[in-house]
């Protein structure tokens, strides 16, 4: 019996290399498509500016597929009224960034001006996921 090739065994070893090389390659283009693109700023603004005119279903649909699954239409709207996010009037955001894994977090200060009521601030922080089938930024909570 003669000794073993080390070809096949080269193969494997390269094989494996490639496709390490290229998981990392996808996750890091994937991270930086999420980074690269400020537009979670654009959604938080667009969110809101859907709210404050009472386009409430304009604004659930810039929610996340999860928040949607979790949480109805109706419940959505229970929930800004609840809160007196029905009554959004602007927002400063504070501090801001990508996290990791296709997410983002914008902390701050919402003012509501309820009917009847002085202006009240609210300090709130929304957290906002990547959705790499569709493009683009989309709210996931409101703390």
């Amino acid at each position: 019996m003669g000794a073993v090739s080390p070809r096949p065994r080269a193969f494997v070893e390269s094989a494996a290399i490639i496709a390490a090389v290229l998981c990392a390659l996808i996750v890091t283009v994937r991270l930086l498509i999420a980074f690269l693109n400020p537009g979670y700023m654009d959604t938080a603004d667009r969110f809101f500016a859907d709210v404050q005119a009472g386009h409430f279903a304009q604004a659930y649909a810039r929610t996340a597929s999860e928040t949607r699954r979790d949480l109805s239409l109706q419940s959505f709207e229970e929930f800004l009224h609840k809160t007196g996010l029905d009554s959004f009037d602007s927002a400063r955001w504070e501090d801001y960034g990508v996290l990791e894994n296709g997410t983002a977090e914008l902390r701050g200060v919402a003012v509501i001006r309820p009917a009847k009521s002085n202006e009240r601030t609210l300090s709130r922080a929304l957290r906002l996921v990547f959705d790499y089938s569709k493009g683009h930024w989309a709210i996931r909570t409101i703390e």
